[in-house]
């Protein structure tokens, strides 16, 4: 089990531009090599609350973006995570980070990586 530990910072706000807000976690130690770069189903906690939810790791693959980034994507959560501490549970590696050239196929790719994670997180 890899756990990531980290306080949540302001992104660019694409995330929720497109539907899907993600946490942009600043970590407190950075990810082990072994998280190499991809989308992880993954276990949050905020506070006592667990949610279940999918964790990108890598720089993000749209718009020309090269800068590495660490993000969550918490369902079912609603509210303000700004300056929060929030523990990520990485259960497994659901695909490698791929190139989008449009929003559209991206927003297609989230859905089926939201409902893999699903799927891997309820078993």
């Amino acid at each position: 089990m890899t756990l990531l530990v980290g306080k949540i910072i302001r992104g660019e706000g694409w995330g929720r531009k497109l539907g899907f807000p993600t946490a942009n976690l600043s970590p407190k130690i950075l990810p082990p090599k072994k998280l190499t770069d991809g989308v992880y189903a993954a276990r949050i906690r905020v506070g006592r609350r667990t949610y279940e939810g999918i964790v990108i790791v890598g720089a993000p693959t749209f718009f020309g973006r090269r800068e590495k980034k660490l993000e969550a994507y918490l369902f079912d959560f609603k509210g303000n995570l700004y300056g929060k501490i929030i523990e990520a549970e990485v259960v497994t590696k659901i695909r490698t980070m791929k190139m989008f050239t449009n929003t559209g196929l991206l927003l297609k790719q989230i859905a089926r990586d939201v409902r893999d994670a699903k799927k891997v997180l309820r078993k």
